[in-house]
């Protein structure tokens, strides 16, 4: 009887040990899969900031500054609108940088290169060169040459463009034309009122901007921001102005200036 209880001790006991065995083996291999997915996340994040995605630099050309930082998204045909890259919800790269909005009408075949050469995909793997929006922040600032005054906002845009400015904690509407359309030249007036809307802008102002622009079909895009002085500080008390002129007249009107790597102003320091 005590020959059978020692046989039976001895065998749990090895079961135990059994027991042990595995269950270091199974928290070492735990611990060394936790290491990997980390140091993989690690090298992931490195190859990102490698590959150019986590920071695409002036794609449409310029070697200026990172100034402005872009979203970019991706759409399809049955995009009418910037709200409908939101929609669709389909971000390729969230750290694009420009250093100015002054793009003429350009042929866009290539496609948005990264830092190692490669281009950015969509999601069917193709170079994206048509269907694709991007969301912009900076802040708009005077050169050192410009005058303290009034400023009024003019787009020239193919497709969709709008801009929006920070006043007393509200993003205020200061362009939009949001459609696909041929290249276009864009002065918000109401067509009621004759009124603009204007900006009042000091050598210390940082006019925090959210710019939105979408390009349809391919095969050419631009996008170009100008703007206008207006009136003096003094002249003006509120940011809607009484021009008692039509569209066409301000279009016309040949003292706006493209907006330069002087006038923008991001927050982030950013190096290309």
């Amino acid at each position: 009887m005590s020959y059978l209880l020692l046989r039976k001790n001895i065998f749990n006991i090895f079961l135990k040990f059994i027991f042990l065995f595995f269950s270091i083996l199974v928290i070492n291999s735990c611990g060394k899969v936790n290491y990997f997915r980390l140091e993989k996340s690690e090298v992931a994040s490195e190859e990102k900031k490698k590959d150019g995605r986590g920071g695409i630099c002036n794609p449409f050309g310029g070697q200026g500054e990172p100034k402005i930082r872009a979203t970019l998204y991706e759409g399809d045909k049955s995009v009418l609108k910037f709200a409908d890259f939101l929609r669709i919800n389909k971000v390729i790269a969230d750290n694009i940088y420009f250093s100015e909005l002054n793009l003429p009408t350009t042929l866009w075949e290539e496609g948005f290169k990264k830092k190692d050469g490669s281009l950015l995909l969509d999601s069917k793997g193709n170079p994206l060169v048509e269907w694709f929006g991007l969301k912009m922040e900076s802040s708009i600032v005077l050169a050192d040459d410009q005058e303290e005054g009034y400023y009024q906002f003019n787009s020239y845009a193919d497709d969709g463009f709008i801009l929006e400015l920070l006043v007393d904690g509200k993003y205020l509407t200061a362009l939009e034309y949001d459609v696909i359309t041929p290249p276009h030249y864009h002065c918000q007036i109401d067509s009621f009122s004759q009124k603009t809307r204007v900006f009042r802008m000091t050598k210390s102002t940082k006019l925090k901007m959210r710019s939105y622009y979408f390009q349809g079909p391919r095969m050419q895009l631009a996008f170009q921001l100008f703007m206008k002085k207006i009136a003096p500080l003094d002249e003006y008390r509120n940011n809607m102005v009484d021009l008692t002129m039509t569209p066409e007249d301000c279009l016309l009107n040949s003292d706006s200036e493209i907006l330069r790597e002087e006038n923008y102003y991001l927050e982030t320091d950013v190096s290309c």
